[in-house]
C-alpha cells in the first residue's frame, strides 16, 4: 500500500502535456477527487507489470485526439487490466478526449463520466453478471445495492430491475443508465449541455455491486427520478360494486391508464392498512400499506380483490401505475364497504284484518291474498323476501323497523308455513321463524242432519269441518207446523264437526216440527258461511216412546220394563231426567191415547208425510 485511502493516478500523454492543454490537467484532478470522495477505502495495490510501475489503486492514461469535431463524441474510456483475485477490480484504464471539445466548460463532467467507466460502471456490468438481456431490446440492471437505491428514489419497493440504455451504438447501449428514464444523470450515454448533470446514488451503489469496499453514496448529488421520463397517469380508481358481503370478492379497475414514453408496465393495487392517510407503498410490513393485487397484462388494468376474513366496515384502496422505465404515477384512491349479512326478520304475523273467521289471532283466513307483516332490525330499504312452504311469493322492503306484504297471486287453500328473509349488500339472512297459516276459501257443507230424541229432544247437524265456534241459540228456530208457532232453542254444544240444538223449555207442545238452521250465521273457522239453510222435520208427543205417533200401551210397557233404572227417552225417560221414574209415568198417563195424525194430501189420499201440516186428535 503506497498511500492510504483510494487513489487515482494519471499518466498524461504528450499531447496533454503540451503547454496548450496543461491547464486542463486540473480538471482530471477535480474529477478524481469526485470519485475518491465516494470510494473511501483502499483496495489491494499491484506491482509493476504490463501496465508499468506499481499501481495505487487505479492508474489512468489520458490523451487528447481528434475524434469527430466539436459537439459530437466528447470522449471515451475503458479499463485495460483487472486484478486476478477477489472482485477482479480494474488496475488501469485509458481515457481519450476530442481535442475539439477540451475547451468546453463541461469538461470536468465529461472526465468524471469517463473515469466512472474506467472504474467499472457499465464497462464491468456484463462480466459481473449485473445486466439481464445484455444486447437485447430491454437490458436491465439487477445489482442489489444499486437496485435498493433506485427503489428508494422511485418510492417503489416492488421494482425488480433498473432500465439500462437500449438505444445508440456500441459504447452507448448496455453500458449506461437509460436516458429516457435517468435524463440528466451523469452516467447516462448522453450529456445534457447547459444543464446540471448530477451523479446519483444509484451510480455510486453500482460500485458496491462491483465489489469496491467503503462506498459512500452520500457523497453524490441530489438526483430527481423521472427527470427524463414523464410519469404514467391514472385518471381514477373504481370498485365494481360499492359494497360486498363478508368474505366476498370484488374488482378494482384503474381507469384511463396512460404513459407517453415506454408504456405502462404494471398497475399495483393496495389496501389502506397502516393508518396513515395516503398510499405508503414502501417500508416494512407495519409502515406500508398492503399490496392486494397486480396487473401487468397491459389491457384492462384491474384486480379481483378477495376480502378474506376482513370484518364489516369501510376500506380505502389505492392504485399506482409503473411504466416500463420504473416511473411511478400519482396514486388514485376509492372506497369500498364490507357489509355484514342482515339478521333474520321476526317471525311473520298474519294481520288481524286478514285473520278472518271466529278469531282474529288463530291464523286461519278465507283471504287467499292475506296481508303479512313483521319487524326487522335492519335499515330502512332492506329487502324482505317472503316464502310460503319455502317458495318465494314476493318481496317488500323495511320501512322504519317493520315490513308488510300482500301477495299479488293467491295462496292455495291449505296449511302453509310462512317465513321471511332479509337481504342487503351483505347477503341474505337466515330464515325467520315459521308462521303456520291456514287458507280456507271454501264454504262449509252439511253432510247430515237428524232428529235426536234418545239423549235429548232436538236436532243435530254434521258438517265437513268445524263450524261450532260460530253457533249460538239464535241460529236455530223450532217451528211447530201443527200450530204455526215457534219455540226457542238452546245450543247444546258440539263434538268435532257435529252441532246440536234442543228445546229451551221442556216439554214443548205436541206437533210436527221444522227445525231451520240459519246458514248465513253458520261459518267455519275461516269465516266462510253455509250456502243454504239446512232443515230437519220431526214430530213429538210426550210419552210416545216408540215414536209411533201415538201414546199407547206399548209405550207404557217400555216404561214399565225400565222403571227405576237410568235410561234414555227410548227407555221411558220421557222428561230427560236421566232416570225412568214416576214423573215419566205421570207424563205418559197425561198424554195416554193421544195421536198425532198426518193430514191427508187429498180427500182420498191416505198417504202420510211429515212435511205437511199435521193435525192433533
Amino acid at each position: 500500500m503506497l498511500v492510504a485511502g483510494f487513489q487515482i493516478q494519471f499518466i498524461f500523454s504528450s499531447d496533454l502535456a503540451d503547454p496548450a492543454y496543461t491547464a486542463y490537467q486540473a480538471s482530471f484532478v477535480t474529477a478524481a477527487a469526485r470519485w475518491t470522495s465516494i470510494l473511501t477505502e483502499d483496495i489491494p495495490d499491484v506491482g509493476a507489470g504490463a501496465w508499468g510501475g506499481a499501481v495505487d489503486d487505479v492508474r489512468i492514461e489520458a490523451s487528447a485526439d481528434v475524434i469527430d469535431g466539436p459537439g459530437g463524441i466528447l470522449g471515451s474510456a475503458q479499463y485495460q487490466y483487472r486484478r486476478t483475485t477477489g472482485a477482479r477490480l480494474p488496475i488501469n484504464g485509458v481515457m481519450q478526449f476530442d481535442t475539439a471539445d477540451l475547451n468546453n466548460s463541461t469538461i470536468v463532467d465529461v472526465i468524471t463520466h469517463e473515469m466512472g467507466h474506467v472504474l467499472g460502471i457499465g464497462s464491468l456490468w456484463s462480466s459481473a453478471a449485473l445486466v439481464n438481456d445484455y444486447g437485447g431490446t430491454n437490458p436491465t440492471y439487477i445489482g442489489a445495492s444499486a437496485l435498493a437505491e433506485y427503489r428508494n428514489l422511485m418510492a417503489n419497493q416492488a421494482l425488480a430491475s433498473i432500465p439500462v440504455e437500449n438505444t445508440g451504438n456500441t459504447g452507448t447501449r448496455d453500458v449506461h443508465w437509460r436516458e429516457s428514464l435517468f435524463g440528466r444523470e451523469l452516467m447516462t450515454g448522453y450529456y445534457n449541455t447547459g444543464q446540471v448533470n448530477p451523479l446519483s446514488r444509484v451510480s455510486a451503489a453500482s460500485l458496491i455491486d462491483l465489489g469496491y469496499p467503503g462506498v459512500n453514496p452520500d457523497a453524490t448529488d441530489n438526483w430527481a427520478p423521472n427527470s427524463g421520463n414523464p410519469m404514467p397517469t391514472i385518471a381514477s380508481l373504481s370498485p365494481s360494486v360499492a359494497s360486498s358481503p363478508l368474505g366476498g370478492t370484488f374488482t378494482l379497475t384503474a381507469n384511463s391508464v396512460n404513459d407517453v414514453s415506454g408504456g405502462v408496465a404494471s398497475v399495483r393495487f393496495y389496501r389502506e392498512t397502516n393508518g396513515i392517510p395516503g398510499l405508503q407503498a414502501s417500508g416494512n410490513v407495519t409502515t406500508k400499506d398492503t399490496l392486494v393485487g397486480t396487473d401487468n397484462t397491459g389491457s384492462v388494468w384491474s384486480a379481483e380483490i378477495s376480502l378474506g376474513a376482513l370484518p364489516a366496515g369501510s376500506y380505502t384502496y389505492y392504485a399506482q401505475a409503473t411504466d416500463a422505465f420504473g416511473a411511478v404515477s400519482v396514486y388514485r384512491s376509492a372506497s369500498h364497504i364490507i357489509v355484514a349479512p342482515p339478521a333474520a326478520p321476526s317471525t311473520p304475523d298474519l294481520n288481524s284484518a286478514s285473520d278472518s273467521g271466529s278469531s282474529s289471532s288463530d291464523n286461519i283466513t278465507n283471504d287467499n291474498t292475506p296481508t303479512l307483516s313483521g319487524t326487522s332490525s335492519e335499515a330502512a330499504g332492506t329487502t324482505i323476501h317472503v316464502f310460503a312452504d319455502g317458495v318465494e311469493i314476493g318481496q317488500t322492503t323495511v320501512a322504519g323497523n317493520a315490513w308488510t306484504f300482500t301477495p299479488s297471486s293467491g295462496i292455495a287453500d291449505g296449511t302453509h308455513s310462512i317465513t321471511a328473509t332479509a337481504e342487503n349488500a351483505g347477503g341474505t339472512s337466515p330464515a325467520s321463524g315459521p308462521l303456520s297459516i291456514t287458507v280456507d276459501t271454501a264454504a262449509p257443507t252439511l253432510t247430515s242432519s237428524s232428529f235426536v230424541y234418545a239423549t235429548m229432544l232436538g236436532v243435530k247437524f254434521e258438517f265437513n269441518e268445524d263450524v261450532t265456534a260460530s253457533l249460538d241459540s239464535a241460529d236455530l228456530t223450532f217451528l211447530n207446523t201443527t200450530s204455526s208457532s215457534t219455540r226457542p232453542s238452546q245450543y247444546a254444544g258440539s263434538t268435532a264437526n257435529v252441532a246440536s240444538f234442543k228445546f229451551a223449555t221442556f216439554p214443548p207442545p205436541k206437533g210436527d216440527y221444522l227445525a231451520t238452521l240459519t246458514g248465513t250465521g253458520v261459518t267455519d273457522l275461516a269465516g266462510n258461511a253455509l250456502a243454504s239453510d239446512p232443515t230437519v222435520n220431526f214430530f213429538y208427543i210426550p210419552g210416545d216412546i216408540n215414536q209411533s205417533r201415538s201414546v199407547t200401551f206399548d209405550d207404557l210397557l217400555i216404561l214399565a220394563q225400565h222403571y227405576g233404572q237410568p235410561g234414555t227417552f227410548a227407555d221411558g225417560d220421557i222428561n230427560y231426567s236421566g232416570v225412568v221414574n214416576f214423573d215419566d209415568l205421570l207424563l205418559l198417563a197425561q198424554n195416554y191415547g193421544q195421536t198425532l195424525v198426518v193430514a191427508r194430501a187429498t180427500s182420498t189420499s191416505t198417504a202420510r208425510s211429515r212435511g205437511n201440516s199435521d193435525l192433533l186428535s
